[in-house]
């Protein structure tokens, strides 16, 4: 049984620091990729509309009186390299919870359900590896009982398709599918853009409240973000009308951020890093969010308990759907 590594905050926000230099230019080249399907050069031309940038002051303020640890997923090929978690790190730290990272040998059924029955709240991001049934089990198992699950995926990575044009990978990552269904939760395939109203380019959409814990939030802003689904649960943002779905030019208005129970999925990491969460009301989204993700109560705190094999599963009851 291996317990997983406490970090300590300065160390996490010397090596994002250090990785969001090592990134920067694939991520300045990635954001101005254009979809699947063109859009007319002229929705989005300099002389069409002039962005003047606001200063950016706000906060993430992370709110419960119980120091909770906070895990995170790192032994399933995740995408958290080049700063996307910096500000989330930095703000559950500040406000007294422990932060640890999954440890190579966590990568096991047995010793990845031993480290998460340490944890209250476990954060997956972009899984490139999938996880194996005794995992899938232990997760569910985690829920089930109270423990907090956050799920983000981010349709951007530093690939290149014909031409030189960045690519993107069309589907989630695919690690997540059989982890988000467990909660009836999916990501949609490609990205969500808007070339009539838009931040700094047509894929930085704009979203609204749609309810949840993120219903006083005001207008936040998504760089590069998946739509994503909830079979029966609450659609917490969702962009404006005229967003469209890369993969099938389809206009509607597109939750970017659901709850399913003590599951969150996020259709974009960049509500989270250093250089996005002060844009628009990103910090009261993530405030609002991390203070979900620490407040849960998990029962019995030792949960998740599977067999090696899977079979086994251990919790508290289900709880609603919200």
């Amino acid at each position: 049984m291996s317990a997983a590594r406490s970090i300590a905050v300065t160390l996490v926000v010397a090596a994002v620091v250090v990785g969001s230099a090592a990134g920067a230019g694939l991520l300045g080249v990635g954001q101005q990729s254009t979809p699947e399907q063109s859009v007319e050069a002229s929705a989005h031309s300099p002389d069409e509309r002039v962005v003047t940038a606001e200063e950016e002051t706000g906060q993430i303020e992370v709110g419960g009186d119980e120091s909770k640890v906070v895990l995170i997923d790192t032994v399933h090929g995740n995408d958290i390299g080049e700063g996307k978690l910096s500000a989330m790190v930095s703000a559950l730290s500040a406000a007294g919870h422990e932060v640890r990272f999954t440890d190579r040998d966590a990568r096991r059924g047995s010793e990845f359900n031993a480290t998460l029955r340490q944890a209250d709240v476990f954060v997956v991001i972009s899984p490139e590896r999938p996880f194996t049934q005794a995992q899938l089990n232990g997760v569910d198992a985690f829920t089930d009982a109270g423990g907090r699950l956050l799920l983000a995926d981010d349709p951007q990575t530093p690939s290149f398709s014909f031409f030189g044009f960045p690519g993107d990978r069309g589907s989630s990552a695919p690690g997540m599918s059989a982890l988000a269904s467990q909660a009836g939760i999916g990501f949609n395939d490609g990205y969500v853009y808007n070339t009539g109203t838009y931040d700094s380019n047509y894929r930085s959409v704009y979203a609204t409240p749609g309810g949840g814990f993120a219903s006083d939030v005001e207008r936040t802003t998504f760089r590069n973000a998946r739509a994503v689904t909830v079979r029966d649960g609450t659609r917490l943002l969702v962009t404006g009308e005229g967003a469209e779905l890369s993969t099938t030019r389809d206009s509607g208005q597109y939750a970017v951020a659901v709850r399913s129970g003590n599951v969150v999925a996020v259709g974009s990491t960049s509500v989270f890093a250093t250089d996005g969460y002060q844009n628009e009301a990103n910090e009261e989204f993530t405030s609002a969010l991390l203070t979900f993700l620490v407040t849960g109560d998990k029962r019995p705190s030792d949960a998740p308990a599977p067999s090696e094999d899977g079979r086994e599963r251990t919790g508290g009851e289900r709880p609603p759907r919200a």
